[in-house]
């Protein structure tokens, strides 16, 4: 009887070399000789890192012969995949059977930077750029339309998204500034408000029938929860594996928070609240904290979305919340009366006697911009120092950042 040969696939990495460095833009060739003593079917190269989950895509080929010299190129132009070690990992499919080899490198990703800051401003919701963070020379980049609702920034491809109340949701290319798509909501509702998740890179729309919709950075819908007659709604949030918004419940005349399964829609919990909530952010994958007012009282909650409760941090009488931004300290909230941080470890601060109604924070340089109806301050995030000033003649409605990555 003819002993059945056993399979020896072998792979030499001709380059990349052994731990060689590269860097952001930088393209990493491989070449590889691979062999066998039997036909060697298909080769998969790809290039990865366990530690951050990252996976470029495969690429395959099927030379059929049983050695032959592998060539290909990954150019590294990803902005989000971070300082580490990556691996070029082969595969050899020859027979039948599996065969995987890898080389790692050292790669040095790109420095997170601020690039320019947007701002729109109505009536006819402009959106203006302050060029190169130089606030005496704004410079007017688009007109939206008369309509707008709120706005969201997917900083991952450098795409703006603004809402309009009727005209649905454009997407503006912040490279040259031109409409990359136009999403009209489904259902007889308008567009009520409007919040990104970078996780799964969705703009989540919130309508005035109830319906919640999904869509991605190309104007595409992914999904939607159901027009909903009896729902009225205001914020929504996206988290770990949920949907979480605030509402007005038309049928009983009564404010509510509730929370919906991701992404079948389906409800989870609901909560009647006897507040006007104005800022959702989250705490942590099951926690949210929760910023609104009653009868001139600036009101501070945690909601746990599994029990779906309530807690009350703080009552703050005589005054009135407009807003919150989470920041490296802590909460920052734009009030009737200034701008006051909020720690649990120690409450609330009055900071700045500014008159802002909302504001964005720049976690690369620790600085917040903040608007009032015609001015942008920078302002310094630890000593709350007014940096600049920017006059505009026409109402601001919000304020972006726009970074590198």
């Amino acid at each position: 009887m003819q002993k059945e040969k056993v399979i020896q696939a072998q792979c030499s990495f001709l380059s990349p070399s052994d731990g060689q460095g590269f860097a952001y833009s930088d393209t990493v060739p491989v070449a590889v000789d691979v062999q066998s003593n039997y036909s060697i079917e298909r080769v998969d190269v790809q290039v990865s890192s366990n530690a951050q989950a990252v996976s470029l895509p495969i690429q395959s080929f099927y030379p059929n012969v049983e050695s032959t010299t592998i060539n290909c190129d990954y150019l590294l132009n990803d902005s989000y995949m971070e300082s580490g070690i990556y691996f070029v990992e082969v595969t050899i499919i020859s027979n039948g059977e599996s065969f995987r080899y890898d080389r790692n490198f050292t790669y040095s990703g790109l420095v997170k930077q601020l690039e320019g800051i947007v701002y729109l401003s109505a009536p006819g919701a402009n959106m203006v750029n302050i060029n190169q963070l130089d606030f005496n020379s704004p410079v007017l980049l688009s007109s939206i339309g008369s309509d707008y609702v709120g706005s969201s920034l997917s900083s991952r491809s450098k795409v703006i998204n603004i809402l309009g109340s009727t005209a649905g949701l454009s997407g503006i290319d912040a490279n040259d500034y031109s409409t990359r798509f136009h999403f009209q909501p489904a259902g007889t509702g308008t567009v009520s408000s409007v919040a990104y998740s970078f996780d799964k890179e969705i703009n989540y729309i919130g309508c005035s029938d109830g319906n919640i919709q999904g869509v991605n950075e190309l104007g595409q819908r992914q999904f939607q929860t159901g027009s909903n007659q009896f729902l009225q709604l205001k914020h929504v949030l996206k988290g770990a594996d949920f949907l979480l918004a605030d509402f007005y419940k038309t049928a009983t005349m009564e404010y509510k928070i509730g929370s919906f399964f991701y992404p079948s829609g389906t409800a989870r919990n609901e909560l009647a609240i006897d507040f006007e909530i104005v800022s959702i952010l989250p705490l942590d994958a099951q926690n949210v904290r929760i910023y609104g007012n009653r009868n001139l009282h600036g009101l501070i909650y945690d909601y746990s979305i599994p029990d779906n409760t309530i807690t009350l941090k703080r009552d703050q009488n005589g005054i009135t919340y407009r807003s919150a931004v989470s920041i490296g300290i802590g909460d920052l909230i734009f009030t009737d009366q200034g701008i006051w941080t909020y720690s649990d470890s120690q409450g609330a601060v009055n900071v700045s006697q500014h008159d802002a109604f909302a504001g964005t924070y720049d976690d690369v340089n620790n600085v917040v911009y903040c608007f009032s109806a015609h001015k942008i301050y920078e302002l310094q995030a630890g000593s709350f120092l007014e940096m600049n000033q920017l006059t505009v003649s026409d109402s601001v409605l919000n304020v972006h950042l726009v970074y590198n990555k």
